[in-house]
């Protein structure tokens, strides 16, 4: 095949779409021209800004994308072949406009981003104290192949507004080398001269401080939390000898100190149901994480414990003579942090960035684990947990020689014996083969426990006079199911687990073949009559099927 990037790319890039006098094979771009303008989507009708904390969503962009191709089989389209910009402009005929280059699908915007746009726009702020009620903002994508080929647009959607002016809300901490590039910020509702914030730094990372009319904040010589803007003699600021962690910053410019909080402990409360869970600080995602249980709806708050660094930090004298500084210890409760509005198990991610922390939680969707092979490649059952609790429960059948596991659906978490009925996270030693036939397993992965109870499965009716005995299913390696061939009288049937009547299969819903395990109608609707083979698959805990075959 001839490579796109030798050919077609290079049409893209010079314009070869025109008539010229070569006898290069010219192939046709199909899938751009003519088609229905993509959608773009907005998850907001007004954006009025106020600036409290430039780094809030303002606005979150999706769009339709392009399926392109050649009409030249020896050709092919490169990914990411067609540009896109954001486009935006305060009139319907995008004139003047404003365009951002994107990638993907979608683009959220900051406050700080869209405050910047609406500026260069011309957008009048509001005066000082007054709340503006926005002006029209018109926005689409443009899509772009070559400078050749006609752009395609978007369809447009309209926002009302409304930018911010230049306020002294917010404190910028900036790189030592250049006093420019922005580390993190602070804020100042008030406007006060006193900013605090959330942030993540690295041990002895140096910085000074900018307020937003450019005003240059140093340290001190001698007096780490004192600050100067005396840029003859000031150093740089810095944090103390922690390593990538979270901190609580305050900048008092009135009283010309400063003051750093290092979180050394970080708590989540349920508030409805009582309880907590120490976060985890995750250097990667630079993020406080706890998994949670609730069996409700419940409301969470948090609380940081810190040790603050500050200019009135007391200096201790050791009996040598050397000295340290007694730290102070701080704390912050978060009420009403997060609501959760359901039961289940979850992950809480909390942001300690910027002027408060931002809390969010997802699902850890526990309502499976899956039983694996000694090799840990091979899914040989998926136990299910009804109540998402923790405990699953599901069908196996052991051919009598296969050592297996336990394992998270992800496959990031494997479980193997520990000793006689216990698991442990993590351990490569797997649990042991059991006994050839079908159990019902059971895997309690709060208290790492587990059983298995050898069982069998009987298919029963007036039929066979209700015999547990008569119809007993045999396992089919084969196609990984459960049979039973039996005379059928057109009546129901039902499929009883273990010989005991109160443990069955029951139909979830006439006219559908899913069973479920102690749920549903124990009477299966069968209209079949004569010689049928009854099949079970018991694979996957969640999702039993059954099916009534001619045999």
């Amino acid at each position: 095949m001839k490579a796109i990037h030798k050919y077609l790319i290079t049409a893209f890039a010079a314009g070869i779409f025109v008539s010229c006098a070569t006898d290069i094979e010219r192939p046709e771009l199909i899938g751009f021209r003519g088609l229905e303008p993509r959608e773009l989507t907005a998850d907001k009708t007004e954006v009025i800004m106020t600036g409290i904390d430039e780094m809030n969503s303002a606005v979150t962009f999706a769009w339709g994308g392009w399926e392109l191709s050649v009409d030249n089989p020896d050709y092919s389209i490169a990914e990411e072949s067609v540009l896109t910009y954001i486009e935006m402009s305060p009139n319907a005929d995008f004139s003047p406009v404003e365009a951002t280059p994107v990638e993907g699908y979608e683009k959220t915007f900051t406050e700080k981003e869209l405050n910047t746009v609406l500026l260069a726009l011309g957008y009048d702020t509001p005066a000082d104290g007054a709340t503006s009620a926005g002006a029209p903002l018109y926005v689409r994508i443009r899509y772009a192949v070559a400078d050749n080929v006609d752009y395609q647009y978007s369809r447009t959607v309209e926002l009302l507004a409304a930018p911010y002016p230049l306020r002294m809300n917010r404190i910028d901490l900036v790189s030592k080398d250049d006093r420019t590039t922005v580390i993190a910020s602070l804020y100042s509702p008030s406007e006060n001269g006193f900013y605090s914030g959330w942030l993540t730094a690295s041990e002895w990372l140096n910085f000074y401080l900018v307020e937003r009319d450019g005003t240059l904040w140093g340290s001190v010589p001698g007096y780490p939390y004192r600050i100067t803007t005396d840029e003859a003699t000031f150093y740089n600021l810095w944090f103390p000898e922690e390593p990538l962690y979270s901190y609580y910053v305050t900048v008092d410019t009135e009283n010309q100190v400063w003051t750093s909080e290092y979180v050394s402990k970080f708590s989540l409360t349920n508030i409805t149901e009582g309880g907590s869970s120490q976060l985890t600080f995750d250097e990667t995602s630079q993020t406080w994480t706890a998994r949670v249980r609730t069996t409700q709806a419940s409301k969470f708050m948090a609380i940081t414990t810190t040790v603050k660094y500050a200019d009135d930090n007391t200096v201790v004298t050791n009996p040598d003579g050397t000295t340290y500084i007694e730290t102070i210890a701080a704390m912050h409760q978060f009420t009403d942090i997060l609501t959760i509005p359901e039961a289940g198990l979850w992950t809480v991610t909390i942001e300690l960035s910027g002027a408060e922390p931002r809390a969010a939680y997802t699902s850890d969707d526990e309502s499976y684990t899956e039983l694996i092979d000694g090799s840990k490649t091979e899914m040989k059952s998926r136990l299910f947990s009804s109540s998402r609790n923790g405990v699953y429960y599901g069908f196996y059948y052991s051919d009598g020689s296969e050592s297996f596991y336990f394992a998270s659906m992800d496959r990031e978490t494997v479980y193997g014996a520990l000793g006689e009925g216990s698991l442990s996270a993590g351990s490569t030693s797997a649990l042991p083969a059991l006994e050839e036939g079908l159990y019902f397993i059971e895997a309690d992965l709060n208290d790492l426990t587990w059983s298995a109870e050898k069982t069998t499965l009987s298919v029963t009716g007036s039929f066979n006079s209700s015999s547990l005995d008569a119809n007993v299913m045999k396992y089919d390696a084969q196609n990984g199911v459960f049979y039973s061939d039996a005379t059928l009288d057109g009546s129901s049937i039902s499929i009883i687990v273990g010989g005991n009547w109160s443990r069955y299969l029951g139909m979830m819903a006439v006219g559908t073949d899913r069973l479920g395990y102690c749920e549903g109608d124990k009477n299966i609707t069968s209209r079949a009559s004569g010689q049928r083979r009854v099949e079970v698959n018991l694979t996957d805990m969640g999702n039993i099927t059954y099916s009534i075959k001619s045999k």
